[in-house]
């Protein structure tokens, strides 16, 4: 069912990973995100591949719903800045966007984060590298 990928694990088939996503209550999902981000990030250290980052935030968005809320949007940011670094635009678009979902739902939003991660969504493509 697991396939060894890029230094982790993905699903092989799509449609198991859909079917067991989908089986889940949200929160068990968001706690199972938890988890794996926590394991990727205490490989990952500070490595400076935004590729990984970005996985590690995706998980990180996906556990906000049940706590950690600054987890997300701090690696959202990091994502953004390292894809932003590297030259891929797109990347950090994407996970700026991902960052102000999470970051929406905090009872109290950091307004500078809230800037920065709008910044980069807002930027012209020329202008985000």
């Amino acid at each position: 069912i697991l396939d060894r990928a890029a230094g982790g694990y993905r699903f092989a088939y799509p449609l198991v990973r859909d079917v067991l996503h989908e089986g889940l209550a949200a929160s068990e999902r968001a706690r199972l995100h938890g988890l794996a981000a926590r394991a990727m990030e205490a490989h990952l250290g500070e490595s400076d591949d935004h590729v990984r980052v970005a996985q590690v935030a995706a998980h990180w968005v996906e556990a906000a719903a049940i706590g950690d809320v600054d987890a997300a949007v701090d690696w959202c940011l990091r994502a953004a800045s390292l894809a932003s670094a590297a030259g891929d635009a797109s990347a950090a678009r994407s996970s700026a966007t991902r960052g102000l979902v999470a970051i929406e739902l905090s009872p109290t939003p950091d307004a500078a984060k809230r800037a920065r991660l709008r910044a980069w969504v807002d930027a012209p493509p020329s202008s985000r590298a």
